[in-house]
């Protein structure tokens, strides 16, 4: 028997996570079946469940087929296919446009809340590390207004590196390095360039189950930030954002978005 904890993305009865004992030759469905009979609802038609690097599982498949091991955290989520890719109504269009309203939000969290006032700022970076995926965006502040100069996306939340926490230099610096752009490197005074990585939902539900694990996460990027990079980063800078202030950053990025807003 081994340890499987399933997290879920959805909303209503198979919200939240379950650590779910099973054989390695349970099937993939069975695992999927399982966790929705215990939330005391049934599966949907188009529901699947992701490995740590975003990619969903087949469910004819054992989980040691799907090299799933003892320990492992998997999304449950709405398989591929029942993502549509147009429409109002659709969650692909809803994820997305929260993503695009949580990178406005923690960008303009950092303006308002961070940089001191007066202060010369030229350039800060932001690091949106959600559930799924991350983003490392890079600002330029001219006067009052705030102009993205460039931004890299990475596939996979930091909460999956759970048991690999050694494996985030990797997987972070190449698009740290990438929103440097060359045009705009020889602008930059890193010393003087705030940095600011926030952790959304997926650490969030990460902490309520395995604060240790959680927290061996937020220590890797610290020590990786602060020791080895230019940038001024502290141990604030790299935090866990409370839902309460997700809310209240999206709902500064809503009435920053409308025209009409005063700043």
């Amino acid at each position: 028997m081994m340890k499987v904890t399933v997290w879920s993305v959805l909303g209503g009865k198979v919200s939240g996570y379950l650590v779910v004992d099973v054989p390695a030759t349970t099937t993939v469905d069975a695992l999927l079946q399982s966790f929705c009979k215990q939330k005391g609802s049934s599966c949907a038609h188009g529901y699947g469940l992701r490995n740590r690097d975003g990619l969903i599982l087949n469910p004819q498949k054992t989980l040691k087929q799907s090299h799933i091991g003892d320990g492992d955290i998997l999304t449950l989520g709405l398989s591929d296919e029942q993502e549509p890719t147009f429409g109002f109504g659709s969650w692909g269009i809803v994820a997305v446009a929260a993503f695009i309203v949580g990178i406005v939000g923690i960008v303009l969290t950092v303006i308002f809340f961070l940089v001191p006032p007066n202060q010369p700022v030229q350039y800060g970076i932001v690091i949106d590390a959600g559930s799924s995926h991350s983003e490392v965006v890079l600002v330029r502040w001219e006067d009052d207004m705030v102009v993205k100069v460039n931004k890299c996306a990475l596939t996979g939340g930091i909460n999956s590196f759970r048991s690999h926490s050694e494996d985030l230099v990797s997987y972070l610096t190449p698009c740290l390095s990438e929103v440097l752009c060359s045009e705009c490197w020889e602008h930059i005074n890193k010393q003087q360039t705030p940095l600011f990585l926030g952790a959304t939902a997926g650490m969030r539900i990460l902490r309520d189950f395995d604060k240790e694990g959680a927290d061996l996460i937020l220590e890797t990027l610290r020590e990786y930030l602060i020791t080895n990079t230019s940038f001024p980063v502290t141990h604030d800078d790299v935090k866990i954002i409370t839902g309460e202030k997700e809310g209240i950053s999206g709902w500064i990025s809503a009435n920053f978005l409308i025209p009409n807003y005063t700043r």
